[in-house]
């Protein structure tokens, strides 16, 4: 290594990367890349054909699909910065692999700390489903995690998703049930006319439902506004 490698910001070394050549174990998820280099967390396991390098600045291991000009991958340029943003999506169901334990873990831990960033670099390398994304909001709305909230929805999280497993509370129902009220409000500008108006299983009651037998009447009408401005939208075509 010479001192010019020394004095720059990156150098290349892939010795601590992770490139698949079988089973994954339990923990162990794929590395979903972009054209401009993301850095990969220890379980992140790597297809072949990527590009790797290692910035000694954060002591992190990073890759990219090869391809793009120096100049346009350089962070901080418009074009660096465009594909990181569009990258935070949600895949769809046909590009599943079969880490989904393992993503569905770190999601639910990132949403549980309320670590939006975190959050977001996950969804960015990983292959995050629309419904692993959509019970990542039901625990970011147990923590009144706005953030996590805020990245899941432009992710492409279901506001209105509700699974048997969990009682079919949506994430309304869940931030109604702490009292979480500018969270609630932020979930109801997502939702559709079937999501507002469900019902978990064991209350038989929707979110406005449960506020007003926990005496916040209040804080129901405040969220029914919010629901019929909602509504007035979608009917005007306006969303």
């Amino acid at each position: 290594m010479t001192g010019d490698d020394l004095a720059g910001e990156k150098i290349i070394d892939t010795r601590m990367c992770y490139v698949r050549t079988g089973p994954l174990q339990s923990n162990q998820c794929y590395f979903r890349p972009c054209l401009v280099y993301q850095m990969m967390l220890p379980e992140h396991v790597a297809d072949g054909g990527l590009e790797f390098r290692f910035n000694i600045t954060t002591g992190e291991n990073e890759a990219r699909f090869p391809g793009l000009s120096e100049a346009d991958a350089a962070p901080g340029s418009a074009r660096h910065d465009a594909i990181l943003a569009a990258q935070v999506r949600i895949i769809e169901d046909a590009e599943a692999r079969d880490d989904g334990p393992a993503v569905r873990s770190k999601l639910a831990a990132a949403a549980t700390w309320g670590d939006e960033v975190k959050m977001a670099h996950l969804v960015r390398t990983c292959y995050v489903t629309r419904e692993a994304a959509s019970e990542a909001l039901l625990d970011g709305a147990r923590e009144g995690a706005e953030g996590v909230v805020r990245v899941l929805l432009a992710a492409g999280a279901s506001a209105d998703f509700a699974s048997v497993e969990r009682d079919a509370k949506t994430a309304l129902y869940v931030a109604c049930e702490c009292g979480y009220e500018p969270l609630a409000a932020q979930l109801i500008s997502a939702m559709s006319l079937d999501g507002l108006g469900r019902r978990a299983t064991s209350s038989g009651l929707t979110a406005f439902e449960l506020l007003r037998r926990e005496d916040l009447s209040g804080m129901a009408r405040r969220l029914e506004a919010k629901a019929s401005e909602r509504l007035e939208a979608l009917a005007a075509g306006h969303v």
